[in-house]
């Protein structure tokens, strides 16, 4: 434990000192459902004009959020992996390389201490927030659900005066909770009254052999008087949906064009897993 807390420090620590050589916008995610899809879609609108980084798998913790700010990989128990990412990070300090414009994180909360570490240090450009289920994830090490809410807002704390807040609309638990906080705010759902607002979802079908195959989703997204239609491959679900709306959100707030949007999305990818379309044998799709 005490091995992982210096290496937890140094990262943290060159992260820091990174963070203020380059100076790159960031976009913070939490919620308790649909971080690392928002993540993706996000990442696939602001990557069409800039160049950005998102965490690689679930690097939302205390020692993921340092790596993907360094673009290192855990080095799991090998003392040497974790050595050279250290020397890789000071590098990057040392001597100015290529580095992202954007980062786009996860910030994942398990135990009571979680996101009030990592809003510490971090200043948010961006903040998404998904959702906030009656009774959500890793709740197990907090003394009530409404303390693992209140740790995860705590996220709100890190965003810069001149940021946006992007929220799930359809959560009224979220809209509640965030009434009255003083920053600029966009909103996405699919319920009247969201800024970014979709409507009209259904299956794609494919013919093959005669047979009718799901092959994706199309939906339509009405923001600011403009609406244009999104179509989506490869996976199935409403749910999927509120993650590329927030990407949406994410491209108005940084004011891309809505036709590009939705033009990067038709590239969006759903994370494995997660209603994933697969080809089977004989003609079958799982």
């Amino acid at each position: 434990r005490f091995l992982k807390n210096v290496v937890v420090w140094l990262l943290t620590a060159e992260a820091r000192l990174v963070l203020k050589k380059y100076r790159p916008k960031i976009v913070g995610i939490t919620g308790s459902v649909g971080k690392t899809g928002t993540k993706d879609a996000v990442y696939t609108v602001l990557k069409e004009q800039y160049l950005v980084r998102r965490s690689e798998k679930s690097f939302n913790s205390e020692i993921g959020v340092p790596l993907a700010i360094l673009g290192q990989d855990t080095a799991w128990r090998q003392p040497l992996g974790w050595l050279e990412n250290l020397l890789r990070g000071l590098s990057l300090i040392l001597v100015r390389q290529p580095y992202p414009e954007w980062l786009v994180l996860e910030l994942g909360v398990d135990r009571p201490g979680d996101m009030r570490r990592l809003v510490s240090w971090l200043q948010l450009d961006v903040i998404v927030l998904t959702g906030l289920p009656a009774l959500p994830v890793h709740v197990e090490f907090f003394s009530s659900i409404e303390a693992l809410l209140a740790e995860k807002l705590l996220i709100t704390k890190a965003l810069k005066s001149t940021g946006y807040l992007i929220l799930n609309f359809d959560d009224e638990r979220l809209r509640l909770k965030l009434q009255g906080l003083a920053a600029s705010t966009i909103t996405y759902g699919f319920d009247e009254g969201a800024k970014v607002r979709g409507s009209h979802d259904h299956t794609l079908y494919k013919d093959s052999l005669g047979r009718r195959l799901p092959e994706g989703m199309t939906f339509k997204v009405d923001y600011a008087g403009n609406s244009l239609p999104v179509r989506l491959q490869g996976f199935l679900g409403r749910h999927q949906l509120y993650s590329v709306l927030a990407g949406v959100a994410a491209g108005v707030a940084e004011n891309i064009n809505l036709v590009a949007v939705a033009s990067a999305l038709q590239n969006f990818v759903s994370p494995p897993g997660r209603m994933r379309l697969i080809e089977g044998v004989k003609e079958t799709m799982i």
